[in-house]
């Protein structure tokens, strides 16, 4: 089997601590870092920098009555030709966001930013790669970082699971970025020679890169990519760029777990059918073999490889398991995209990419949720995450419903265990909430006790001489000390002794 046209989306998320802050302040940070010039928000929002003072300008998505289209009416385009591009295709993003949930229905923390870092190329001894990343920061404290990497010619199928389905494990020599990342990767290291220049010309969209830098024994790979990229949002964020920034009374951090996974999207290849059913059929030992990836798999094993397989589609079909997602479009659905004008099919791969990327945020938000339990002794931050998963339980019940969507997004949920880590975080919400419930009603309590052992000390002197003195003495009780019925020191100990056994009952009663 020989691939001609193929997308792999190599997919990261990681979750960011710290106070939330307004999008804006977030953009506007991002932009004076010089690390992006043109950041899309959810909302339809294109932020950018006019004479170093930050704009916000809307950008009017147009959806055709029946969804299948829409016109992007942008104000202010970027003059960046490559920027203009990358708007384009977050305008694109929102489209298909808007058409599979609906203009009324968002994620469940309502927004998010979005842009890209440009280009980096990344090399070995054998290859160079092109990797387009893009940055989805959501308010609700996900990270999703994805590297979009174009294949436009023939390979074989094992060059294919080898150098480019398996690119996250392979390590490379050398990694050239923007000259903003590098920069702030030399100041994260500690560097202060200067950095390579390569001038990349591949694309249609020329670009002046530099090498990113690592520590001297750090192994070189996608993975450190990210560890590097995380640490340099994390030193922005904390107003490496922003003197005001610096004065704030809280810090943000990136968290130290993410999990990562290729989208791969198959356009034109031999032995392609008319429909993707039929290339199933004839191909599933490749298709097992890419799941796994593995370039060589023994005859034996390939029944007891089971393809995670779904309905099958009439132009494309999409296959899950556990690392790996594959789309795999037929001749219908090559044909039917070839119809539009974007290059690459960039409206088959953008339509199935969002829905990929909601199940990934839907995975990571479980899983930030399971942090945040065990890291919270703050109330309303348990009812932030009890809100955020009634929310995004009605997005998902939402898309779940628009027609094909329902198996494929089902099989996820059931590939990824959601389901059970659902059930897991709400046991554990109510548990936690019970124990700060306690914990504030203990706090309470004590404060309580306090206050009326102060007030009991200041009131046992009014007390003694308006209530016990009067029934003391009408009773003609006997002292028991020799002490005239004057003494004022005996009847305020009698008095504050009483307070004492009344707030004992109390205390006991309510298990104090």
């Amino acid at each position: 089997m020989e691939i001609t046209k193929s997308e792999i989306w190599y997919t990261y998320s990681t979750l960011y601590t710290g106070n939330l802050f307004s999008e804006d302040q977030i953009a506007n940070i991002f932009l004076f870092s010089g690390i992006t010039d043109s950041i899309f928000d959810g909302n339809g929002n294109h932020y950018f920098l006019d004479n170093s003072q930050l704009e916000i300008e809307k950008v009017d998505i147009e959806l055709a009555l029946d969804k299948s289209s829409a016109k992007f009416k942008i104000p202010k385009k970027p003059e960046n030709n490559f920027s203009q591009e990358i708007l384009y295709q977050n305008c694109l993003n929102s489209f298909f966001e808007r058409m599979h949930f609906s203009l009324r229905s968002k994620f469940s923390d309502h927004n998010y930013l979005r842009f890209s870092l440009g280009k980096i190329v990344i090399e070995n001894s054998e290859i160079r790669f092109h990797l387009f990343p893009y940055v989805n920061f959501y308010k609700g404290g996900v990270i999703i970082i994805e590297f979009r990497v174009i294949y436009d010619f023939p390979i074989s199928l094992d060059d294919f699971i080898n150098k480019y389905i398996n690119l996250s494990i392979n390590e490379f020599e050398k990694c050239y970025t923007s000259k903003e990342l590098s920069n702030c990767s030399k100041l994260l290291k500690g560097i202060t020679k200067d950095s390579e220049k390569i001038i990349d010309e591949s694309s249609p969209f020329t670009f002046n890169l530099y090498e990113f830098c690592f520590h001297s024994k750090e192994n070189k790979s996608i993975s450190s990519i990210l560890n590097n990229l995380f640490q340099i949002f994390e030193y922005i964020l904390n107003g490496a760029f922003s003197e005001t920034w610096k004065y704030r009374k809280f810090k943000v951090e990136i968290g130290q777990f993410w999990f990562g996974k290729p989208h791969i999207h198959l356009l034109e290849f031999s032995t392609q059918e008319r429909k993707a059913s039929q290339f199933l059929e004839k191909n599933d030992f490749d298709i097992k073999r890419m799941l796994n990836r593995f370039v060589y798999l023994e005859q034996d094993f390939k029944e007891n490889i089971i393809v995670k397989d779904l309905r099958k589609f009439e132009d494309f079909n999409t296959i899950f398991n556990l690392g790996i997602s594959i789309n795999i479009w037929s001749k219908n659905g090559i044909e039917g995209n070839n119809k539009s004008d974007n290059l690459n099919n960039n409206l088959a791969v953008y339509s199935n990419q969002v829905i990929n990327r909601f199940l990934d945020y839907y995975s990571m938000l479980h899983k930030r949720a399971t942090y945040e339990i065990n890291q919270t002794d703050n109330y309303e931050k348990i009812l932030k995450i009890q809100s955020d998963f009634c929310l995004l339980k009605n997005d998902y019940l939402f898309l779940a419903n628009s027609g094909e969507l329902k198996e494929l997004l089902d099989f996820a949920r059931a590939e990824f265990e959601l389901d059970e880590q659902e059930d897991i975080n709400r046991a554990y919400l109510e548990i936690k909430s019970k124990e700060i419930e306690n914990e504030k009603n203990k706090r309470i309590n004590k404060t309580t006790l306090l206050i009326t052992i102060l007030f009991g000390v200041i009131s046992s002197g009014t007390l003694a001489k308006d209530v016990i003195r009067p029934i003391w003495t009408t009773l003609n009780i006997p002292l028991l000390f020799v002490y005239s019925t004057k003494n004022d020191l005996f009847f305020w100990g009698v008095s504050f002794l009483f307070i004492l056994v009344v707030i004992g009952i109390v205390l006991k009663k309510n298990k104090v």
